[in-house]
């Protein structure tokens, strides 16, 4: 994976610096003079903050390396994705794209799990998260999540399904037609054969799109 880079200050930072010197040294005003050194000061300072900030970043990438130097299956891994540290925007992009990375190294292998559910069946992945219902409200579509429900999902060689305390569901992979997730990666939106989406909400939910993804294309 390329390093990664927090956001550079924006151009127009530089041009503003630039503009104000040739006003202060056109006109040769003193309150001239004291814009600029002003902007040079909040200059220096965003850059500082740049700074700071790739640091942070850094720092939290070494953790995530290190946690996942010692994962060696699919559960390792969601296990692992659920201990990160917070991270927002595109360093939590980053963070989860280098477990997507890890996924392609270690390869997904089903395994026996000793569950009713599995029914003897090989299962590719499991995990916790929550069903969220997503309702409208004055033309607005929303996440209903006071009437979302804990689930246990998992994926077998041609189901995915999910149990809650009251059911237990499956669509069939041939007939999952679309999957997306939102700007936050936590939330799965999926689109079965003959209309209708359902929504998953889990830590580790780009797992689940993942192997979804690679057991459809087998």
């Amino acid at each position: 994976m390329e390093k990664y880079r927090v956001k550079p200050l924006s151009k127009w930072w530089y041009a503003g610096f630039v503009a104000l010197i040739v006003w202060f040294g056109y006109t040769k005003l003193t309150i001239a003079g004291v814009v600029v050194l002003l902007y040079f000061l909040c200059l220096v300072m965003a850059l500082l903050l740049r700074k700071l900030r790739q640091a942070y970043a850094d720092h939290k990438i070494r953790k995530v390396a290190y946690i996942l130097e010692n994962v060696h299956t699919v559960s390792e891994l969601s296990k692992a994705i659920r201990s990160y540290p917070k991270a927002r925007g595109s360093l939590k992009l980053y963070l989860l794209n280098m477990a997507l990375e890890k996924l392609s190294e270690i390869g997904i292998v089903g395994t026996r799990i000793n569950q009713v559910v599995a029914n003897g069946r090989l299962c590719y992945f499991s995990g916790h998260g929550l069903q969220v219902p997503q309702k409208k409200r004055n033309g607005e579509l929303y996440y209903d999540w006071d009437a979302s429900k804990e689930i246990t999902y998992y994926v077998f060689p041609n189901n995915f399904e999910w149990v809650s305390n009251s059911a237990h569901q499956a669509i069939p992979i041939k007939n999952i037609i679309e999957m997306s997730l939102d700007v936050s990666n936590d939330m799965l939106s999926v689109m079965k054969r003959g209309g209708g989406l359902i929504y998953f909400y889990g830590k580790d939910i780009v797992l689940l799109k993942a192997v979804i993804t690679s057991l459809q294309s087998r």
